[in-house]
């Protein structure tokens, strides 16, 4: 039965080497040494607990079980009558746990528009862990719709904030009279200075931000009598039932443009047969 497997770089020629395992002395480079032990290892692996070693499985295994730090200890813990991680070291906590990052989301208005009005595009999905009840909500997704939901009284489904509460104000009641803490960052992605240039846009999913963002603001200049170029967009998403984004807007300023914008839509749910971008 497998107990450990160990792995160490160096050899005998080496003046502070250190035995710790018996194992076979280096016969050949470290990259040579290190896929024969992981060759012999997963093939140990396989024979033992049938686990191959194959990118695919683990990835699949990952996707199914949805396994994080935080949800790990969580699923031990119910496993052995509920007791607590009291003996766990705050700071293996922290070192495991990932750094907060910025939420990015590319602006999905245009630029024409004045800067008191920002439009973004996001997904806010309820769809169930594999083989169990619950989800896992995006935090700042899910919080940007409970302030949607909240101060404009947008409908939303009730099981899309199940279980979720945030607290809107802030902290020290910062966050009064609608405000949420967020930062604007200029971006190199922007339409061609010419107005009258053609563009070809490719999207999938909430990717369709920008290119939103760019038939509004020609479709704003064809209102005032500006030039605008042809405009072709390919975008991608699963049914034009589930998620295709701003289906009616982008309609009402196709028929607007008069012929200057061209809409390609690819559904990957339609039919059996999947098409993509």
């Amino acid at each position: 039965m497998l107990r450990y497997a160990a792995f160490g770089l160096g050899s005998t020629n080496y003046q502070h080497f250190h035995r710790v395992v018996d194992a076979d002395d280096v016969n050949g480079g470290t990259e040579q040494d290190f896929c024969l032990w992981k060759d012999r290892l997963f093939a140990h692996l396989d024979k033992e607990v049938g686990i191959k070693g194959h990118k695919d499985t683990y990835s699949r295994i990952l996707a199914e079980t949805d396994v994080n730090f935080g949800r790990l200890l969580e699923l031990a813990s119910s496993q052995d009558d509920g007791q607590t991680w009291s003996a766990l070291r705050l700071s293996l906590v922290l070192e495991a746990l990932p750094k907060l990052r910025p939420r990015y989301y590319s602006i999905s208005s245009p630029s024409v528009l004045p800067l008191q009005a920002l439009g973004i595009t996001a997904l806010v999905s309820n769809q169930a862990l594999h083989g169990e009840g619950g989800s896992i909500p995006g935090l700042t997704t899910s919080y940007l719709l409970a302030g949607a939901h909240t101060y404009h009284d947008i409908k939303i489904q009730p099981n899309h904030l199940q279980n979720v509460s945030y607290e809107l104000t802030g902290p020290s009641a910062e966050l009064q009279e609608r405000k949420i803490f967020a930062h604007l960052r200029r971006s190199a992605f922007k339409l061609p200075a010419l107005a009258s240039c053609p563009v070809i846009m490719l999207a999938a999913g909430t990717g369709i931000a920008p290119s939103r963002a760019f038939i509004a603001e020609r479709a704003r200049l064809e209102s005032i009598g500006r030039p605008v170029g042809n405009m072709m967009l390919f975008f991608g998403c699963r049914s034009p039932k589930e998620d295709c984004l701003h289906q009616a807007e982008l309609e009402e300023m196709e028929t607007a443009l008069g012929g200057k914008l061209r809409i390609i839509a690819v559904f990957s749910r339609l039919t059996a047969k999947k098409a993509y971008i």
